[in-house]
Parts: structure tokens; C-alpha cells; sequence
């Protein structure tokens, strides 16, 4: 049975721009940000198709939500297909929870980051794959060719990767101790040409079962073109399936991956499997990457409220004026998934209690008074 409207319906405007072939998912209410997403892509990626736009919904927007279509007249079920050129909305709730001129800038929330290096290890990245991985975990190429993949990409530190962490619901998954960007969860062994096109986002892994979608709801996985080594194994009741997020020419599909290859990993071992919430967080960024537009609205917000930082010197303001002019720029797909991530209502409530307590230590500290837990 469909639900009807809530007040916190979306207003719905005719969009006559659509490709064909294509549906657009509206993903911030009245707002020119959305994805285009071709369906002859989609039909490779999962079977349920209104499913797979909520899961792209939760994936960026960081929060829970709901499907609606054109008309606005009501949540749609799940169960259907989608319409050619049809305009679609994920639709998160009130609208306090997507309002974005209550937004914290993304520069703020990465400014805010308490600066470490990683931890020191004496085995490369690639070797304590090994431990869990064995070879490539899609191929089962030889471990001689294969080579350490990081999800949420190296160069954007261990800093960024507690962003991440910090500021998106777990779901039941410990990541708390998650902090090193070269931790085995951040990453899996592929082959070189695997690795190649997730790096450009061309390939995404899709771990179910999740908080939309089943294992069921993906297509069937790929046989392998090689026997698979005796010492790994598929997991139990969960899968961490392959997927192009373009459509791949035959070149891709003969000498990469074929679409749904599913990973196993080696038997007998009690190494962490690669983070579910890092995966989620890499397949929003792809989807962005590939299919999203508009962008530029989620930086043209007048009045953005700025926390207040400690007062500098005259000598440290001008390295902050250095450092903001090197990183200011156009965001990319990263930036944007971590931006609705990092202003959720539970992560904006988040901070708020942190510089509370902040607050309250201060005081009382300049009281004399020993601060107390709740």
C-alpha cells in the first residue's frame, strides 16, 4: 500500500531536460543538485531499481529517506520500475533535515580535523592485505600480481577517513578504532587493471546486505573464468559484488572485470573484511562522479554560519589566509558526499553536544572547579 504525503513533501516542478534512456534523482529539496543515471547501467546493478535510488539517496545524503515521483502525491513502493525520462525525489524527511543554510562549510569541518600522521607499520600496505586476502579477490590472480587497493583513496589521508568515520551512522559495524588510512579495512587486493578503474570510479563494490538493499537484490554474481584458489572462499550470507558504474567496452569486460564478480577471501582467518561504511561512502562519491549535476549550488549558499575558531596572531592568520587560498576550488565528488555526511542532523547534533562540553570544561576549569562526566 503507498503512503501518503507528508508535510515535508518536496515541491515538485516539471523538468522536461531529461535524457533519454535516463531517470533524475532529485537529491536536496528545491535544489538543482541531482543525478542523471542511464538505465542501461542500472539494469546491470541491481534488480530492484527504486531500491537502488534510495541506496544512492542514502549513500550521499548520509541520512535515511524515502522515494516520491513527480507529482508529489505519494512514497512510492519499492517494488516497481521506473519510467524513461522519469523524475524521481529521495526525500529524507522534515524540512529542518535539509536545510542547507544551517550547513557548516566544508572547509570548517576539514580545518577542524585534529592533525596526526598514520601509524607507523613494517609491512607495506599490500602485505597485510595479504593476511585476509591472499590474491586478487575477484580474479584470484596469482598474490605475485596482485596489488593493495586502498577504498578511500591514499592521498586523501587518514584525516579525511576519520571524517568519514566520525560523522556518518554505523549501522552496527565498529569502526571506532578505524583511524589509519592504511588499516586493512580501508582496502582489498586487486589486480592492476581492477585497480585502474576504481581509482576513475569506473568500477564500485557493492557490499549487501545493507540498510536498503538485500543480497538479493543484486544480480546474480559472475562466474569466474579461472577455479578459484582452495584457500578462500566466498563469505557467509553477505557479498562484496564488483560493479561498473559505466558501461564497459568489451576491451574492459575481457582484460578487467565482468559486471557483478563477487570477492572471496581467504579461509581461516580472522581479519576484518573491507569497511562497509568506507564502501558506501566510495559508491556515493562514484555515483556523484558519473551522474551528478549541479554542484555548484552546495557553494553558492549565502550567510553560511561559520564556527567561531581561537583568535590568531597576525602571523598565523596569514598562514590560514595561505592555506585557504590553496585549497579553495571546486569541490569534487568526495568533497560532496562528505559535505551531506558531515551536516546530517545527527552529526550537526553531534557537534553541538562536543562544543558543549567543550564549553562546560572551560568554565569550569577557569572556576577551579574539577569538570565531572554525566
Amino acid at each position: 500500500m503507498d503512503h501518503q504525503p507528508t508535510d515535508s513533501s518536496p515541491a515538485f516542478e516539471p523538468i522536461d531536460d531529461i535524457p533519454l534512456g535516463h531517470v533524475r534523482l532529485v537529491l536536496e529539496r528545491n535544489s538543482s543538485f541531482y543525478l542523471d543515471i542511464p538505465l542501461d547501467v542500472m539494469r546491470n546493478l541491481c534488480l530492484k531499481p527504486r531500491k537502488y535510488l534510495v541506496y544512492l539517496g542514502w549513500c550521499i545524503l548520509g541520512t535515511e529517506g524515502k522515494l516520491t515521483g513527480r507529482d508529489g502525491s505519494e512514497l512510492m513502493e519499492l517494488e516497481g520500475g521506473l519510467d524513461d525520462k522519469g523524475l524521481y525525489y529521495y526525500v529524507t524527511g522534515t524540512l529542518e533535515k535539509t536545510d542547507l543554510s544551517q550547513a557548516i562549510d566544508l572547509e570548517v569541518i576539514k580545518q577542524s580535523t585534529v592533525h596526526s600522521g598514520t601509524t607507523d607499520s613494517h609491512k607495506t600496505f599490500a602485505d597485510t592485505l595479504l593476511q585476509r586476502d591472499n590474491c586478487c579477490v575477484f580474479t584470484g590472480l596469482d598474490k605475485s600480481l596482485r596489488l593493495g587497493m586502498h577504498i578511500i583513496p591514499y592521498a586523501r589521508g587518514s584525516e579525511w577517513l576519520r571524517l568519514i568515520i566520525a560523522n556518518r551512522p554505523k549501522y552496527g559495524e565498529e569502526v571506532e578504532d578505524l583511524v589509519d588510512i592504511e588499516d586493512i579495512r580501508n582496502g582489498i587486493s586487486e589486480n592492476p587493471n581492477i585497480r585502474m578503474a576504481f581509482d576513475l570510479r569506473h568500477l564500485v563494490i557493492l557490499k549487501t546486505p545493507n540498510h536498503v538493499l538485500t543480497n538479493m537484490d543484486v544480480p546474480q554474481r559472475a562466474e569466474r573464468r579461472s577455479a578459484m584458489p582452495e584457500d578462500v572462499a566466498y563469505p557467509d550470507n553477505e557479498r562484496y559484488t564488483l560493479q561498473w558504474l559505466v558501461i564497459p567496452g568489451v576491451a574492459e569486460l575481457r582484460y578487467f572485470a565482468d559486471h557483478n564478480m563477487d570477492a572471496a577471501f581467504k579461509k581461516e582467518t580472522e581479519e576484518p573484511k573491507p569497511s562497509e561504511l568506507l564502501l558506501h561512502y566510495n559508491y556515493g562519491a562514484a555515483a556523484v562522479r558519473h551522474w551528478g549535476h549541479g554542484m555548484g549550488v552546495l557553494q553558492e549558499r549565502p550567510n553560511l554560519p561559520r564556527p567561531t575558531g581561537p583568535v590568531r596572531t597576525r602571523k598565523e592568520r596569514s598562514a590560514a589566509i595561505r592555506k585557504r587560498d590553496r585549497t579553495q576550488g571546486e569541490w569534487d565528488a568526495d568533497d560532496i558526499v562528505l559535505f551531506f555526511w558531515a551536516n546530517t542532523p545527527a552529526a550537526r547534533e553531534r557537534r553541538r553536544k562536543e562544543q558543549e562540553e567543550r564549553t562546560q570544561y572551560m568554565e569550569a576549569w577557569r572556576q577551579g572547579v574539577e569538570p565531572t562526566a554525566d
